[in-house]
């Protein structure tokens, strides 16, 4: 089984990418990520995204839609990021009128499972990414549980820093959802409870990306929501740390 690409969420630079986006990818690459996830596509078309990104020699491992999305025409809303070569289409978030009965998770299982649908017929995998709301209970079940019952087609996509905000252990979740997770969302968890650079944090770093491999992940994509310092050098610290944990001693 081949290991995991390392992959960063550009939501992650978004700051700098808005001043100057040719640069951040640039920069980037020249810390040595081969890989990044999209959040939009920067006021940029397709193509001249494609063009910045092979500027830059750097492939594109998933992209992000909001979930208000798939109220449009899904082949046209996946369109772009099939143009961008992006194997994973994922919904990073739901609004709180989509999650906050049991009847209203049930609705919102269905319009992914539908994507995944979709997705799956253009040649791609659709994957939903939680936070920590997934994990509270709502009836008797918690959000998380019924996505993952009424659905078979979607994928998840786990952050590991947000399972652990939501109370539960990210090893046995990614063991949970074993057959159903391409790509994992890999941040730390400082000791303030905040986001922090990967290896920085109390997380179980091993565990995690001996699980990660063990279940056949397919990405491992670093992000911060909030840097804790210039968000290059945040992308820089968190690829270093991973390398240094991925290479066998």
């Amino acid at each position: 089984m081949m290991p995991p690409v390392v992959s960063l969420q550009l939501y992650t630079v978004r700051e700098v990418a808005k001043r100057d986006l040719t640069g951040t990818l640039h920069a980037l690459a020249d810390i040595g990520y081969e890989y990044v996830e999209l959040a939009g596509l920067y006021d940029q078309t397709p193509s001249d995204l494609a063009r910045l990104l092979n500027e830059a020699d750097l492939k594109v491992s998933g992209a992000h839609i909001p979930f208000e999305s798939l109220r449009d025409n899904l082949l046209d809303v996946f369109q772009p990021y099939q143009e961008l070569g992006a194997p994973e289409i994922t919904v990073p978030y739901l609004p709180e009128q989509a999650r906050s009965t049991p009847d209203q998770w049930r609705e919102t299982a269905s319009k992914l499972e539908m994507a995944a649908d979709v997705a799956m017929q253009q040649g791609l995998e659709f994957s939903y990414h939680n936070h920590s709301f997934e994990f509270e209970a709502v009836g008797e079940q918690t959000g998380m549980s019924i996505l993952v019952s009424e659905t078979e087609r979607l994928l998840f996509q786990p952050d590991v820093y947000w399972v652990a905000v939501g109370g539960e252990d990210p090893v046995q979740f990614l063991r949970d959802l074993r057959g159903r997770v391409r790509s994992v969302h890999i941040k730390d968890r400082g000791a303030d409870g905040g986001d922090i650079e990967w290896g920085q944090g109390n997380l179980p770093h091993a565990a995690i990306l001996d699980t990660c491999a063990e279940i056949g992940v397919r990405t491992l994509v670093l992000e911060m929501d909030n840097p804790r310092m210039d968000p290059i050098e945040s992308a820089r610290l968190c690829y270093a740390k991973l390398i240094e944990m991925m290479t066998p001693s």
